[in-house]
């Protein structure tokens, strides 16, 4: 997969034409490009260039290299995207067709492994910490990057 780096606010046509040229060269049969840039507002008009923050493919990074320190999963962060998104630990649950103790305990899991909390707890209704909030927009890039690399492997029954 061929990969460039432009980091700056703001991409145009022009900056893809090298990574456009490899992609369509079919002796390397590259079905996508990945485009690293500075933030997540930037995107390509074509399809086939991926563009993700430079934050984000760390984190992925992270989750590919399966650090003996950090083993987060591509489920536990579609779990705390339920959470924030719900706002509540049974409704998340629900949606992500598990168990609330099972959820509960993989958002707690992560929690501890990344040594912050994510959620603010109470009777009602969950909150999301300030850096919680910026956890969970990356999980969710992690994720829309995942999926749409098995979808360009030919894995077109992933969860979303």
């Amino acid at each position: 997969i061929p990969v460039e780096v432009k980091y700056r606010r703001r991409i145009d046509h022009a900056d893809s034409r090298g990574l456009r040229s490899f992609i369509e060269k079919s002796v390397y049969n590259a079905p996508f490009g990945l485009m690293i840039t500075l933030s997540d507002d930037v995107a390509s008009d074509d399809p086939r260039i991926v563009s993700i923050p430079l934050s984000t493919l760390l984190l992925l990074c992270l989750l590919m290299a399966n650090e003996p320190y950090l083993h987060m999963t591509l489920t536990e962060l579609r779990y705390i995207v339920a959470v924030a998104r719900e706002r509540h630990f049974g409704r998340a649950a629900d949606a992500c067709f598990v168990s609330q103790p099972t959820l509960s305990v993989a958002v707690k899991k992560l929690e501890e492994e990344l040594d912050l909390k994510l959620f603010e707890r109470n009777a009602n209704e969950v909150g999301v910490t300030a850096l919680g909030a910026e956890i969970v927009h990356q999980a969710q890039q992690v994720l829309a990057l995942a999926a749409q690399i098995s979808f360009y492997h030919g894995n077109y029954f992933i969860k979303r």
